[in-house]
């Protein structure tokens, strides 16, 4: 056998940096047993043969052993540290593409560990001839690549001309040919017997406001603190061994950046790169994940996130042969037993207050005041183990998210509304859920996303949550194609009188031709102050305070001036509000609350 040299691939990525670097399947690999691959350049050049073995782990840090032909060595290590480093890209052809993370790479010197590495290098067989191009090298020596893996350097190249096997496009469950009866979630007695206007919503009947009315709950969010009942949202619980590896591929940000106890906003796409629905995620544990949807898309993401779990639809359109990790559980936390969790969103500067009063035990106090944006904690709460998440979708500088076994939901309900009764929190509905979310520039699925305007993530204002240094995620090569350079984005306007602009109507630009078009409005208090968003070419002029005319129709005659009747008068505002705004929600709403 030929003289080989041992590095050892350290850390918390190293099991995913290697799937991207080398082109066999590295999750499955066991103990004390090496499988041979490939390194490739972006182009399908062989870089060197490689042998890949697991070993033991120290101070809890997973890690590889990586041998290679000691004359490849210096090669070898030198493409590993410009991979790690991002010196070079990985693929000329995709220059966004990086490993992600922290990553140690040394030469093994460790002997207990390095003959571990040589007996399962003996174990594997000889090192294998790559002479040939890596599409013929595919086709000569199978055993050498994980095709179906979501990406590694050099797969493009190496499944060039190759009749793989392709996995079906995906057809989203029937919506029923009748409306069913209305779902009602578990707070709905509550909300009849308190004088809620009800109302159809996504499947669910929902309180829409209660008798103080729209302004007060908005009003009360941005003074004191409004509660939400959001028990009807989907939350799913997705874990297993490949929990973080499958969210990773299925969702456009980066679930590998969260630690234990964080959270963050994302989106999925479908591999044609539309979205199918914005979430949020939270990171329970290492292989366990919490995963909130829109009521009106649970059921197509429940189905789809099965379909990927499965390997019963296509994840890429250029490859259709690839599959997703999939030793993963997928759980309706609706509906799951002991482990059944809902939601209730409290949002408002008394928030932290109010979740400090109804706290069990000081400790849990102490904590709840002291989460930071975008985190969690389980805390025990009005009696209740809660999940208590620095979250919300309202604009609220504090504000928080708690998910509760639905049997201890009214009580937690109640227990929040009677610690903050005399200090002006309310109930919310429907109605100022979504004024809050407007005023704050915040984007609703089927509005700001998606919809009949197909709106992106990207155009929506959020393109942090797309992230394309990731080499794959499902839908990433038709999206990174159609978001190459911005076509349209939003911007927020105000205005204040009766005559107002509605989804669907059109933003005219200066010279009176139309220039975009309003995605939501929602008046603000009762002095008619409203907030409207607007999808507009990229080249819009959205300069804050800039005066622009919005037209209250869908179609004119340009380059017509359009008639008074037709014409409001609209200012712009910055995308979303900054620190000066916000801190003036509180005066501003003083005379509202109630």
């Amino acid at each position: 056998m030929a003289e080989h040299t041992i590095f050892r691939i350290r850390g918390k990525d190293a099991q995913a940096a290697l799937e991207l670097l080398v082109t066999c399947a590295v999750g499955d690999l066991d103990a004390d047993r090496a499988r041979w691959g490939l390194l490739l350049r972006g182009d399908g050049r062989v870089v060197a043969p490689c042998a890949v073995s697991v070993l033991a782990p120290r101070d809890g840090a997973a890690a590889y052993a990586l041998s290679v032909d000691a004359r490849h060595a210096e090669a070898v290590l030198g493409w590993l540290r410009a991979a790690e480093q991002g010196t070079s890209p990985l693929d000329p052809n995709d220059p966004h593409v990086r490993i992600a993370g922290s990553l140690e790479i040394d030469e093994l010197t460790d002997t207990a560990q390095a003959d571990a590495a040589r007996r399962a290098l003996a174990a594997a067989g000889e090192a294998p001839q790559a002479d040939a191009p890596a599409h013929e090298l595919a086709q000569a020596q199978p055993h050498l690549f994980a095709l179906e893996k979501p990406y590694f350097v050099g797969q493009a190249a190496a499944c060039r001309g190759l009749d793989l096997p392709a996995k079906p496009r995906w057809t989203p469950p029937a919506a029923p040919e009748a409306p069913g009866e209305l779902r009602r979630t578990v707070l709905s007695a509550w909300h009849r017997d308190h004088g809620a206007k009800l109302a159809p919503f996504a499947g669910w009947e929902m309180p829409i406001q209660y008798p103080p009315g729209i302004f007060a709950e908005h009003a009360a969010v941005r003074t004191a603190a409004g509660l939400f009942d959001i028990s009807h949202m989907g939350a799913l619980d997705v874990s297993g061994p490949d929990a973080e590896a499958f969210l990773q591929a299925a969702l456009t940000n980066s679930v590998a950046r969260l630690r234990v106890g964080a959270a963050q906003y994302t989106c999925l796409l479908l591999p044609d790169g539309s979205p199918l629905d914005d979430a949020f995620v939270y990171r329970r544990d290492a292989d366990r994940f919490l995963l909130v949807v829109n009521a009106a898309n649970a059921d197509r993401v429940r189905a789809w996130l099965a379909a990927l779990r499965d390997r019963r639809a296509v994840v890429d359109l250029d490859m259709p042969s690839k599959e997703l990790p999939n030793r993963v559980d997928l759980a309706d936390l609706r509906d799951a037993g002991a482990e059944s969790r809902v939601g209730l969103a409290l949002q408002g500067p008394l928030s932290p207050t109010l979740l400090e009063r109804v706290a069990d035990e000081g400790r849990d106090a102490r904590r709840a005041g002291r989460l930071r944006p975008n985190r969690f904690r389980e805390l025990a709460l009005a009696g209740a183990p809660v999940l208590a998440a620095r979250t919300g979708y309202t604009g609220a500088p504090r504000g928080y998210e708690l998910f509760v076994h639905p049997d201890r939901a009214q009580a937690l309900w109640s227990a929040l509304l009677e610690a903050g009764a005399g200090d002006g929190a309310l109930p919310a509905g429907l109605g100022a859920r979504d004024s809050l979310r407007v005023e704050a520039g915040l984007p609703l699925f089927g509005h700001e996303l998606d919809g009949d305007l197909a709106l992106s993530p990207t155009e929506a204002g959020y393109p942090f949550v797309v992230r394309f240094e990731k080499p794959f995620f499902v839908g990433r090569g038709p999206y990174l194609r159609a978001h190459a350079a911005p076509r349209r984005k939003l911007v927020r306007l105000r205005g204040r009188g009766r005559r107002t602009v509605r989804p669907g109507h059109r933003i005219l630009g200066d010279d009176h031709r139309p220039a975009g078009t309003v995605t939501s409005f929602a008046f603000l208090d009762a002095s008619q102050r409203f907030v409207a968003l607007a999808c507009v070419a990229a080249n819009f002029d959205d300069a804050p305070g800039r005066r622009v005319t919005g037209l209250r129709a869908t179609e004119w005659p340009d380059p017509e001036p359009p008639p008074e009747r037709k014409s409001v008068d609209l200012t712009v505002l910055p995308r979303f509000p900054d620190r000066a705004e916000k801190d003036g929600w509180p005066a501003q709403y003083a005379n509202e609350a109630p």
